[in-house]
């Protein structure tokens, strides 16, 4: 027996003839190092997208890491490859891991081998990550909702190893890109820029950051179709998600692990996205691509 649960237990036994005061005691304490335990268990989680940025992962959603590290994930690279609303925000990030031929890495990055993925490695709770993953529009390890959850081990900056989970696009998920290299939004990559110094990553992964192209629309189309996906966010994607998040401020994060809510956000976010980006495909030869621009150029972070 603990010292403390000793000292405790004999002191509600002084103090309760009756033995209810023990049995009281016990129960606190054992509720207490119940809590304790739980929160000694953390998931390493590898964030590389706007959850570097401490206004939305501490900010927006609430999330206080027990720990949070600049790290870097060697194998892997950052690709925006996660579908998103066309016309507004074609792409999110996501992890790939890098080809295994020097060759064709520097083939596919257009001459220059890309640098492996630099982020922050957050300790999290489990509760915490269950709700990371529902902010990723309801991923959940299946290739057919959103993002994938796979374990990697990044390097922090200090050299030492940790094991992570990180979110990577299925290659069903990707298909649906019709093989586009497809573009952030200035906004969402500016989120990136402005982590990436707040953690002080890498100079020289900064610089590579700041090379990388926004979308931009520039014909008449691009721009009505940025009106017309913006409403059908608005009225069939924001409000539900912002549904779910009140949901959770009011039963608590530990509620999102797979419960029914969870279960029924990642059906509807998987096929909403596929609407979406259906109806993309049949307005675009008349509007114009919403995923990629020719004439985007990089735009240097904010100083």
């Amino acid at each position: 027996m603990a010292p403390r649960r000793r000292a405790v237990l004999g002191a509600a036994a002084a103090g309760a003839a009756n033995g209810e005061g023990v049995r009281l005691a016990s129960a606190v304490i054992d509720s207490a190092e119940e809590s304790v335990e739980q929160l000694e268990q953390h998931v390493g989680y590898f964030a590389f997208g706007s959850n570097i940025n401490k206004k939305v992962f501490e900010g927006r959603r609430r999330i206080s890491p027990a720990e949070s590290v600049p790290a870097v994930l060697p194998g892997w690279r950052l690709e925006f490859s996660q579908p998103g609303l066309p016309y507004a925000e074609p792409a999110f990030a996501a992890v790939e891991p890098q080809p295994e031929e020097v060759e064709d890495a520097a083939a596919s990055s257009g001459g220059a081998r890309q640098p492996d993925v630099h982020g922050v490695a957050h300790r999290i709770t489990p509760s915490q990550w269950a709700y990371v993953l529902e902010t990723e529009g309801g991923s959940g390890g299946k290739e057919d909702h959103a993002y994938k959850v796979v374990e990697a081990t990044a390097v922090d900056y200090s050299g030492r190893e940790l094991v992570v989970l990180t979110l990577t696009v299925s290659p069903k998920i990707k298909a649906r890109l019709q093989g586009r290299h497809a573009l952030p939004s200035l906004r969402y990559l500016t989120l990136i820029r402005d982590g990436a110094k707040d953690y002080g990553l890498t100079p020289e992964y900064q610089a590579w950051l700041a090379t990388l192209r926004h979308y931009t629309a520039e014909r008449p189309g691009q721009k009505l179709g940025g009106v017309v996906f913006r409403a059908l966010a608005l009225t069939f994607i924001f409000p539900v998600w912002a549904g779910v998040r009140l949901l959770r401020r009011v039963t608590g994060m530990k509620s999102a692990n797979d419960d029914m809510a969870s279960r029924w956000m990642r059906r509807y976010t998987a096929a909403l996205f596929r609407v979406v980006l259906g109806l993309h495909e049949l307005v675009a030869p008349v509007l114009g691509c919403g995923m990629t621009s020719s004439g985007s150029s990089p735009t240097p972070p904010r100083q």
